[in-house]
């Protein structure tokens, strides 16, 4: 299998809560946390210092919408 983005997340945001699965050539890390700016701030920060690069968001829904605010400036973020 080629591999396409070699550090990237996947995020589900059902409602009140992001659950992320960062997946690395090295590790494969599941986090939760709550969609508070704060949170999502320090989600961002997790995820570039694993050295993550892009962010896939289920877009269903509108939960989805801020979180994808916060980290669009971060991450390349694909819906």
């Amino acid at each position: 299998m080629e591999i396409v983005y070699a550090c990237g997340c996947g995020l589900d945001v059902p409602a009140k809560t992001v659950v992320a699965c960062l997946i690395t050539p090295d590790q494969k890390e599941r986090r939760t946390c709550s969609t508070m700016p704060d949170d999502v701030l320090r989600l961002s920060d997790w995820l570039v210092n694993a050295g993550g690069t892009h962010v896939a968001i289920a877009s269903t829904g509108v939960d989805w919408k801020p979180v994808f605010t916060i980290l669009e400036g971060r991450f390349r973020v694909i819906l």
